[in-house]
């Protein structure tokens, strides 16, 4: 498994600006997948941490202190220009950040790559067009390989849950239950959690595979994963637990028939 990318073979000036792609190797899926670890602005945006080429340094051992990590487990990989943007990469695997509690005061929001190309939101956090165009305009920077195929990307998803079973969910996954006699692990989209007394989500990284949309009165458990259509909203189903691992996990509530991270 790799992760080639096509740098380009530039020195900035120490004042210059620049944006750092940070990005680690989750390896605790079926498959490994990757996160990059997105700024919350002011805005309530998600974003490229930013800063002059000469604080690099200090502005990524800044971040992982934020995780309680002192070590300097970084990797510079090279720089990438584009749309006269000077972005900076580097390898963050080492640090293992795994599943962990966000809410809306942490800064940092590990993202991924589904969510910045496809739903364009982490949670209920919109992910700036900036950072979804670079990867829209460098496929390349999409995906890990393996003996150059391109390794599946997992499909974000989420569960709702009471806060006493929050950090249960978030440790050992999704529970099965039934619906219309189908036994399996269900998973949604963040603003279809379920009822709106909902206080507690997990997000997940969901490895579809073969999945078929259809509704659920025809499922059948030979595909690895279904999009249930029945109810007019997105309802993920999948009979293998091992096609789900937990990313974080948030207490919610709900403003104005919406589901928010407090």
């Amino acid at each position: 498994m790799s992760y080639k990318i096509q740098l380009d073979d530039i020195i900035p000036e120490q004042d210059s600006l620049v944006y750092l792609c940070l990005y680690s190797i989750n390896n605790t899926g079926m498959l490994p997948f990757l996160q990059f670890f997105l700024h919350k602005g002011k805005s309530n945006t998600l974003e490229f941490p930013r800063t002059k080429f000469s604080s690099v340094c200090k502005v990524i051992e800044e971040i992982f202190k934020s995780y309680g990590i002192e070590d300097q487990l970084y990797s510079y990989k090279g720089l990438k220009e584009w749309d006269d943007k000077i972005f900076v990469f580097y390898d963050c695997s080492l640090y293992d950040i795994q599943c962990h509690k966000l809410q809306n005061y942490n800064s940092i929001w590990p993202t991924l790559i589904d969510e910045i190309i496809s739903t364009k939101f982490n949670c209920n956090y919109l992910i700036e067009n900036e950072v979804s165009n670079f990867f829209l305009a460098n496929p390349e920077f999409i995906y890990l390989t393996d003996l150059e195929k391109h390794i599946e990307i997992p499909t974000v998803v989420y569960n709702g849950c009471d806060l006493n079973k929050l950090e249960f969910l978030s440790t050992f996954g999704s529970l099965q239950k039934t619906e219309k006699n189908i036994c399996g692990y269900y998973f949604y989209n963040f603003q279809l959690l379920g009822e709106k007394t909902i206080k507690g989500a997990v997000r997940f990284a969901l490895f579809i595979g073969n999945a078929k949309i259809e509704p659920l009165s025809l499922l059948s458990l030979q595909h690895n994963s279904v999009l249930n259509i029945e109810n007019s909203y997105p309802m993920w189903f999948t009979s293998n637990y091992e096609r789900h691992t937990p990313l974080t996990f948030h207490i919610i509530e709900n403003r104005d028939d919406n589901f928010c991270v407090c």
